[in-house]
C-alpha cells in the first residue's frame, strides 16, 4: 500500500494550530481513506501520521493530520528541492487539464471566446501567485520541467514542451532550461519551428544538451512533487475561474455548470 507524500502549510489549520489541514484536493486526488497512512511535508520538515476528519468543522479544514500524533523528521536539502521542483512542473499540467474542461463547457455554453480567454488567463496568474512564495527556491537558477521522450514530432531525441507550460512560464525560443525525466536531466536551449504542428512546436534537442544523471531519491522527489502539482493545479484553475465569475455576477447554477464544482469553496 502507498505512503502518499502530501504537501501541507503549517499555518493553514481549523482551531488547533497542530492539527494541519490537508487539502481535500490531494484526499480526492489519491483517494485517500480517513485513518490512511500519509507523509506531510514542509520544506525541510515532515510528518508520518494519518489522515483525520472532523466533519462539524469548515469544509475547508476537515481533513488534517495531527502532528503531535506525527513521527517528526527532518529531509535533506536536495529532497526538499526536488518536491519543489516536481510542484513548479505539475501545476501547469494540472492547470492544462482542466483548461479542457472549462474550455469546453464554457463553449458548448455560447461563452464569447474573449471572456473564455480571460477568465482562463485569470486562473493561470492566480494558481502563479498562489504557489509563487513556496517555490521560489526551484527557480533560482535554472528553470526545470519535466519531458517526456515519448511525446515528440521530430524523434525521441527531441521531445516537445508542452504550449502550455510554454505559456505559463512565459518562456520562449532560445531560453535555457533543464529537462528532466527519470533518473536524467538534459540541459540545453528551447528550439522551435514554426511549420511545426502547434502542440509540437516548441522542443528540447537533446543532441545538443547537457545530459546528468540523478540520484533516484531526487528522481522519486520530483515525481511526488509533480503529482502534488497536478492535483493541486487542477482544482484550483477551477476554484479561481469560479471566483472570477463570482466577482462578474454569474448565477451560481451557471458558475456550478462551467465549473464542475458541486460546493465552490
Amino acid at each position: 500500500m502507498n505512503t502518499y507524500k502530501l504537501l501541507i502549510d503549517t499555518s493553514i489549520f481549523y482551531l488547533e494550530p497542530y492539527k494541519v489541514t490537508i487539502d481535500s484536493a490531494l484526499i480526492e486526488y489519491f483517494n485517500i481513506s480517513v485513518g490512511g497512512r500519509v507523509i506531510a511535508y514542509q520544506d525541510d520538515r515532515e510528518w508520518e501520521g494519518m489522515v483525520e476528519y472532523q466533519p462539524d468543522w469548515a469544509m475547508e479544514f476537515r481533513y488534517y493530520i495531527d502532528l503531535n500524533k506525527s513521527v517528526q523528521r527532518h529531509i535533506a536539502p536536495d529532497i526538499n528541492l526536488g518536491r519543489k521542483e516536481g510542484l513548479d512542473s505539475g501545476l501547469p499540467v494540472g492547470y492544462s487539464f482542466s483548461k479542457r474542461e472549462l474550455l469546453q463547457a464554457m463553449t458548448d455554453n455560447n461563452m464569447n471566446p474573449y471572456t473564455i480567454q480571460q477568465y482562463l488567463n485569470f486562473a493561470m496568474e492566480a494558481l502563479k501567485n498562489k504557489y509563487r512564495p513556496y517555490i521560489q527556491e526551484a527557480r533560482k537558477d535554472i528553470l526545470k520541467i519535466s519531458i517526456d521522450t515519448n511525446l515528440n514530432y521530430l524523434g525521441m531525441d527531441k521531445p516537445m514542451i508542452s504550449l502550455n507550460k510554454i505559456q505559463y512560464f512565459g518562456m520562449t525560443s532560445g531560453d535555457r532550461i533543464i529537462g528532466y525525466q527519470d533518473e536524467q536531466e538534459w540541459e540545453g536551449t528551447i528550439e522551435s519551428q514554426s511549420n511545426l504542428p502547434e502542440w509540437y512546436r516548441f522542443y528540447l534537442d537533446l543532441n545538443t544538451c547537457i545530459e546528468t544523471i540523478i540520484t533516484p531519491e531526487v528522481y522519486k522527489a520530483r515525481d511526488d512533487g509533480g503529482s502534488i502539482g497536478i492535483a493541486l493545479g487542477e482544482k484550483y484553475t477551477k476554484i479561481f475561474v469560479a471566483e472570477a465569475m463570482i466577482q462578474d455576477g454569474l448565477a451560481m447554477e451557471k458558475i456550478q455548470q462551467y465549473t464542475g464544482l458541486s460546493l465552490l469553496e
